[in-house]
């Protein structure tokens, strides 16, 4: 064990110290550690984590993956500040390593003491996006989770808003199907948080048409948040797209049975889905979405208000409150300020006579902040651009493609010929018409 930590002091400083590490003196360390586990520590605390990064590592990884070794205060406090204080370059030699001590780390808190995990796991990932910041790594499902047990939806935002155009590959980091679909499915909770309920029902479609042989637990819950995003956005049940799994077109909705009645009640009117929710609230409940079945309830009424405008000019409303289906003119009118004041409609309320009326359009859209967004908007678009360029050009240049490309071309081209031949031979056989 001293020899080992000693290679770890001597080697580290260099680049050829560091391949040398890693490809001899590092190669079987677990039988060494195996060994000399009560001395774990003592090594651990002897070794810099910023200096000596690819050797506490491999150390530190030995002891995560080991549930007989005690999962201490002191282990733990390691882990943090190693996450917090490696050197990305040592890392990038071993990222599954890294990753794997990152997962284990926020495994261990997320129930008990998630907030403690919340920085640690977002600098790993920091670490691991150095290349490319918009790779989606193993870390990145623990870290969500974290945030969401500590109601910490803030530290997560900034993460989950960033597009995502790689995944790690399984040789680099401990990342799964199962990784994929939590972490969409987690992001959307966020975004549902924030109240970007667009971003929310991207993310839920990804973790459903993610490429699947069978239909998986999350991809069920995954759908009974969509149903609800789809009526709040669209009014509608959104298809899910034509390339989905057939496992989830068979099953997914029969397994979702209150919300696929609320669908069919929401298309009915505001008193069929009150019914609807009433009958099944326990479920709501259960699968914790009753607040945001709530919400697609009131976005109903809101959105039989904003229908009101296209037909009339003035209404009462005592008018609106019937034709809208709300309890009574106090909570019309409660919506109708509402509105008002987010800018879903344009209209003013005479409180003497009881009246609304609805007016034209009149917000500026020469102001700096819109001509901001429009800025940022088209950068956005840009960028994605570049990078569907850019991946077409990779995937036009990859040897796999290129071969497969050539046997397919040179299978249709031997149907085309044979094709002929075979027409050719049909005209040869056929009998001459009697003029």
């Amino acid at each position: 064990m001293d020899s080992l930590i000693q290679n770890i002091l001597t080697l580290s400083g260099s680049e050829s110290g560091l391949q040398l590490l890693q490809q001899k003196k590092l190669k079987d360390v677990n039988k060494l550690l195996s060994k000399n586990k009560s001395s774990l520590r003592n090594a651990l605390e002897s070794l810099d984590p910023l200096t000596h990064s690819l050797g506490y590592m491999s150390i530190l990884n030995y002891v995560s993956n080991h549930t007989d070794l005690p999962n201490s205060p002191h282990f733990l406090q390691l882990t943090k500040i190693f996450l917090l204080n490696c050197d990305a370059d040592q890392i990038q030699r071993d990222s599954f390593k890294f990753s794997n001590i990152a997962v284990r780390f926020g495994t261990m808190l997320f129930e008990q003491a998630p907030k403690f995990a919340i920085l640690p796991l977002r600098n790993a990932i920091n670490v691991l996006q150095r290349e490319s910041p918009h790779l989606l790594t193993a870390v990145h499902p623990i870290f969500v989770l974290c945030c969401i047990k500590a109601q910490c939806y803030h530290a997560a935002l900034p993460i989950v808003q960033r597009p995502v155009y790689e995944v790690h590959t399984a040789e680099k980091t401990p990342f799964d199907p199962k990784s994929n679909l939590l972490y969409h499915y987690y992001s959307a909770s966020i975004f549902i948080a924030f109240r970007k309920h667009e971003l929310a029902l991207d993310c839920l479609q990804m973790a459903l048409t993610a490429p699947s042989l069978a239909l998986s637990e999350i991809q069920i819950e995954s759908y009974k948040k969509y149903v609800l995003l789809s009526l709040y956005i669209h009014g509608r049940l959104v298809e899910l797209p034509s390339f989905t799994c057939p496992s989830i077109y068979r099953h997914v909705a029969k397994l979702c049975e209150p919300y696929t009645s609320l669908a069919e009640a929401y298309a009915k009117g505001v008193l069929q889905l009150e019914e609807c929710i009433q009958l099944h609230k326990d479920d709501f409940v259960k699968d914790e979405n009753y607040g945001l079945v709530q919400q697609v309830l009131r976005r109903l009424v809101r959105r039989n208000i904003k229908n009101l405008t296209d037909t009339y000019i003035t209404l009462s409303v005592d008018a609106i409150a019937e034709m809208a289906k709300t309890k009574d003119a106090r909570q019309a009118e409660d919506y109708i300020l509402s509105m008002i004041e987010e800018g879903g409609i344009f209209a003013k309320i005479d409180q003497q006579n009881g009246m609304v009326s609805f007016l034209g359009d009149d917000e500026d859209y020469a102001t700096q902040e819109m001509i901001s967004n429009l800025d940022t908007n088209i950068h956005d678009i840009m960028s994605f651009w570049r990078r569907v360029q850019q991946v077409n050009e990779e995937v036009s240049l990859d040897p796999k493609y290129i071969n497969k490309t050539l046997k397919q071309n040179q299978n249709v081209d031997q149907e085309m010929l044979l094709a002929q031949q075979l027409s050719l031979a049909d005209k040869d056989t056929q009998m001459p018409m009697f003029r």
